[in-house]
């Protein structure tokens, strides 16, 4: 499972460091980079609703042509989880057909990532977070970027890691708080009730951070009556949600947000600072060195030059 740490070069917000990113992203799926394009733009691509797209891929003169939204560059986290989409969707597109405005399509991608052991950077970056300083007020964005949500991440690195008899798991610590509770909360399921294989799984809309259903609980849904069904919605619309996760809130829980999300919000935030610090470090540190070589450059001509004056003299 690739993780953040497999990424240990500093990114300084440039196409330099994105492509980077986007060279291991590659290695590690074993895709070709002779063969596919990463292109920026800076005003993405619309779709035919009108709606920007970060990402997208096009195949231009037998090689794919990347196009990703520059903006993304001054979020590592999410351009790395847009890359490791898009690498994703154009295997399944090379066998499929996929679309890029398709939400189906869209998901199918985004679990296909935790599938190929991407998933810890795709559900990293399925929520962007941000805050700044605005005249004395502190604005605050949180908006999800994923078709997928934290839960369905969770459950679904549940079920790679016990399909691969990863029991230790030693990449769930790279993981946001949010998805990472709901990881544990479905890996504890699975081994309660684990599946017998993987072609007799039965699909299932029980949310993996709650109580899950087993097969028999599922099959019993499926003869329910309209009315109970309708009945059941209505009872589950009385209770507010976590917007984001779809837990149920509690009393103190603000702004439609669940603790572990409140939690994962300033987890990450810490993270972006302390990524931007090092940033800022870096490149004060190319800028000393930059200034010494200047100095030195300075003497070594100054002390050229008395030199000859004093052998002219001379």
């Amino acid at each position: 499972m690739l993780t953040r740490s497999d990424f240990p070069e500093p990114f300084t917000n440039d196409e330099a460091s994105a492509r980077v990113v986007f060279e291991r992203l590659c290695e590690f799926v074993d895709f070709p980079t002779d063969k596919i394009q990463l292109q920026f733009w800076n005003i993405a691509p619309r779709a035919s609703d009108g709606a920007v797209h970060f990402v997208s891929h096009e195949v231009v003169d037998d090689r794919i042509r990347i196009d990703l939204n520059a903006a993304l560059l001054h979020e590592p986290v999410g351009l790395t989880a847009a890359l490791a989409s898009e690498l994703a969707r154009i295997r399944l597109d090379a066998r499929h057909g996929m679309s890029n405005e398709d939400d189906d399509d869209e998901m199918l991608a985004e679990l296909f990532t935790v599938m190929l052991g991407l998933g810890v950077l795709t559900s990293n970056g399925a929520i962007f977070e941000s805050t700044r300083d605005d005249g004395g007020w502190t604005r605050w964005e949180m908006r999800q970027r994923s078709q997928m949500t934290l839960p369905t991440y969770g459950y679904a690195l549940a079920l790679f890691a016990h399909l691969r008899g990863d029991i230790q798991c030693a990449w769930q610590r790279h993981l946001r708080l949010d998805v990472r509770t709901a990881f544990r909360r479905s890996v504890k399921f699975l081994n309660d009730f684990p599946p017998s294989s993987l072609d007799g799984l039965w699909p299932t809309t029980a949310r993996p951070t709650t109580s899950l259903r087993t097969e028999d609980d599922v099959a019993a849904d499926q003869t329910d009556s309209a009315d109970q069904r309708r009945s059941q919605a209505s009872q589950e619309q009385s209770v507010p949600l976590c917007r984001y996760c779809g837990e149920a809130l509690f009393a103190d829980d603000q702004r439609d947000i669940c603790i572990e999300c409140r939690k994962s919000i300033e987890e990450n935030e810490l993270e972006m600072e302390s990524d931007e610090a090092n940033a800022y470090a870096t490149t004060r540190r190319a800028e000393a060195f930059a200034k010494i070589g200047c100095l030195t450059v300075a003497i070594v001509f100054i002390a050229i030059l008395v030199w000859a004056v004093i052998r002219d003299s001379s």
